[in-house]
């Protein structure tokens, strides 16, 4: 396991430091607070509504409005904010291609809210100071078909903003694709721990201590415990939606903790826990502080000042990049869905990311190098949200494995 070990070598100029801005060439919103943009809609659109409007039949066609895009090093993305309509009783999500420039830059099928991100070829760049974007619904459906009301539209997906961003160009990786490790099926974190460590000379603590995780749940902080591991992270034992975290990053988390935006809330069931909640992103973090023991309102004040002080660690390892992040989500997700959060990360510092999805069609444990920096890993199962200990602890471990010996590589590389 070469390059698990050891001090990481130090990285290239232009990889590290202050990490790669986010040139946002041009940003379309959507809704009827953005009249301005309503003449970007070409065809295919319903009436604007709140915050959003929605793209109807199957094909819809908007232009982007970016000027002239200078040819310089960099890679341009195109980021969607969208939701697709799924009604109860259809298959989950909608199917989506999206055509820009002429070229086609993606086909998949969408599961969720939230912002995704496609990378646009060289020749689909805009060259005359427009940039067409078409995107094709075969699933668009009715929601009276469903039983929702009278609503005969069409409907494919709520927009709420469009946008072209170029980013920092990294080097290319030639996609290597590491199986998991070969270790017992068990629990135990002793035979687990000794297992690991004779196949990769280092123990289970340490490597886990290098990672920090970026929410969903506690799952991945609480394999961490399972093994010694106990860093401090501002996400560890938070909940956090995927959009969520990317609006965050995108103000820098700015006010987290603050009086005007903390609430404490309690959980439901068995011994009932306080929750530190900020209202602003949308943000649950466990107190570990009961009813039967204390009052809200010492919690709430001493909340208020755990998260400044976790904010303020985040930050700083975002700028420095000397752990390598982790997002784990229920359900399938998509490359161009964790592409955005990959980029907001770099945008702070030389942050690398391994997102975790649930599958079959890789063993858990695999990790495969989507880019620079970037990896997919694989898990049979995600913990429930009541028994997140109960999680696959040799795949976490294999997981981290694969992910550190990937980027530990990739930085020796470009040494």
């Amino acid at each position: 396991m070469d390059g698990i070990c050891g001090r990481q070598p130090r990285r290239k100029a232009g990889l590290g430091g202050k990490g790669a801005n986010i040139d946002t060439l041009c940003q379309l919103h959507f809704g009827i607070a953005a009249q301005a943009d309503q003449s970007c809609l070409l065809q295919g659109w319903s009436h604007p509504e709140d915050g959003f409007t929605w793209a109807v039949g199957q094909e819809s066609r908007f232009v982007l409005p970016v000027g002239t895009v200078c040819p310089k090093d960099g890679v341009l993305l195109l980021e969607l904010d969208l939701n697709p309509f799924a009604p109860p009783g259809s298959p989950a999500g909608q199917r989506l291609s999206v055509t820009a420039g002429g070229a086609l830059v993606a086909e998949e099928r969408i599961v969720g809210e939230g912002t995704v991100a496609y990378e646009l070829p060289r020749a689909a760049w805009p060259g005359d100071g427009e940039l067409l974007v078409v995107l094709h619904m075969p699933d668009a459906c009715r929601p009276a078909a469903f039983g929702h009301g009278t609503d005969q539209r069409m409907l494919g997906f709520m927009l709420r903003s469009a946008a072209l961003r170029r980013v920092a160009s990294l080097p290319p990786v030639p996609g290597r694709c590491l199986p998991p490790l070969h270790l017992p099926p068990t629990r135990a974190s002793d035979v687990l721990g000794e297992a690991f460590e004779q196949r990769t000379g280092l123990s289970p603590a340490a490597l886990l201590s290098s990672f920090e995780s970026l929410g969903h749940n506690c799952e991945f902080g609480m394999a961490q415990r399972h093994f010694g591991a106990e860093p401090l992270g501002l996400l560890r034992f938070a909940g956090i939606a995927l959009p969520d975290l990317v609006r965050g990053l995108d103000a820098g988390f700015a006010g987290l903790g603050e009086a005007d935006q903390l609430e404490v809330v309690l959980t439901d069931e068995g011994r009932r826990e306080f929750m530190a909640h900020d209202t602003r992103y949308n943000l649950l973090l466990h107190t570990l502080r009961y009813t039967d023991e204390t009052d809200a309102a010492p919690v709430r004040e001493d909340s208020m000042r755990h998260l400044r002080f976790l904010h303020g660690m985040f930050t700083e390892r975002l700028a420095s990049g000397d752990k390598l992040f982790v997002v784990q989500r229920p359900g399938q997700t998509l490359v161009s869905q964790t592409r955005p959060l990959l980029e907001r990360l770099r945008a702070s510092g030389p942050s690398a990311l391994l997102f975790v999805t649930p599958g079959s069609d890789h063993p858990p444990g695999t990790v495969e190098e989507l880019g620079f920096g970037f990896f997919r890993g694989w898990t049979d199962f995600t913990a429930p949200l009541g028994d997140v200990g109960n999680c696959n602890l040799a795949a976490w471990l294999s997981l981290c494995a694969n992910a550190m010996r990937l980027w530990s590589v990739q930085q020796a590389a470009v040494a």
